[in-house]
């Protein structure tokens, strides 16, 4: 007959006895006990099924909270990378807005003097522009890089009213009067390089390069990889520099497209004065 007390004290003991915590004597009564009490068997099992779920919800519960540490760690991860794209979006967004718009505001300059030089393959192609009120005068020189001589020169004078065309020929300058503008190459102050196109200008935020630099004691941006219809093969060799003051280009090496659709490399450099130029510089055309 199953003693009762004995039950008792033997349920006391399962939980130390599934944990192995008992004696080997407490163990060999338990199991002896066991063997005659089919009930205490099943409480016995049924606290291991127990202890058992416990276990794997405990596992699950670690595991869950591992992985939600990681997953949330993943998350800070990706919203400090999504957060750093967009600063530096927004950055070079700025500073090309900004750029386009300091330019805008150079249309109301009438006074300016610049000087370009245009290094090609086999030439340097020179033009200086004096430009005041609606004058102008403007000199291109095309010189050899090889022997250093003089390929070509004209010089185009506008007055107010009346246009007219110097090119030199053997030595001697044939005067054109009254002719058609814009024989020679216009320079105006305005951004030929940073395009106000809304699909360039995306391109421009996501891909392209900037960096602050100083060019001639003058503090620029220098854009590389830089999206616009002046530039062709995109790569680190083509860079402008652009005055952070005025957005006026200072400097630019890139892959360009002639008006006959031939590409070809070319490396060019700017120089700006402003509020300098006086009539005689326009009026008194000098041939020598």
């Amino acid at each position: 007959m199953i003693n009762k007390k004995e039950c008792e004290i033997v349920k006391d003991l399962f939980p130390n006895y599934i944990d192995n915590l008992t004696s080997k004597d407490t163990n060999n009564f338990i199991e002896n006990h066991l063997n005659e009490c089919k009930d205490c068997r099943l409480i016995l099992e049924e606290m291991q099924e127990n202890e058992k779920l416990d276990l794997e919800d405990n596992e699950i519960i670690n595991f869950a909270k591992k992985f939600n540490k990681k997953y949330n760690l993943l998350k800070l991860i990706v919203a400090l990378l999504v957060l750093s794209c967009v600063i530096v979006f927004l950055r070079k967004g700025i500073i090309m807005a900004n750029l386009l718009n300091k330019t805008n505001l150079l249309a109301n300059i009438n006074n300016y003097y610049i000087e370009y030089y245009q290094y090609n393959d086999d030439s340097i192609t020179v033009i200086t522009s004096y430009v005041k009120d609606n004058k102008y005068l403007r000199k291109l020189k095309n010189i050899n890089k090889i022997d250093g001589n003089i390929i070509d020169e004209m010089v185009e004078q506008f007055d107010g009213e009346k246009c007219n065309l110097y090119i030199k020929s053997e030595n001697e300058y044939q005067t054109y009067y009254d002719v058609e503008k814009n024989n020679i190459m216009p320079i105006a102050l305005k951004s030929y390089y940073l395009s106000s196109n809304i699909f360039d200008f995306i391109k421009n935020c996501l891909f392209t390069k900037i960096q602050q630099v100083e060019y001639n004691g003058i503090i620029a941006y220098k854009f590389t990889n830089l999206y616009n219809n002046q530039m062709i093969n995109k790569n680190d060799d083509n860079y402008v520099y652009i005055d952070k003051e005025n957005g006026l280009i200072l400097r630019a090496s890139s892959g360009v497209v002639s008006t006959d659709n031939t590409a070809y490399n070319t490396f060019i450099e700017l120089k700006y004065k402003f509020n300098s130029v006086t009539d005689d510089d326009i009026l008194n055309v000098d041939l020598k």
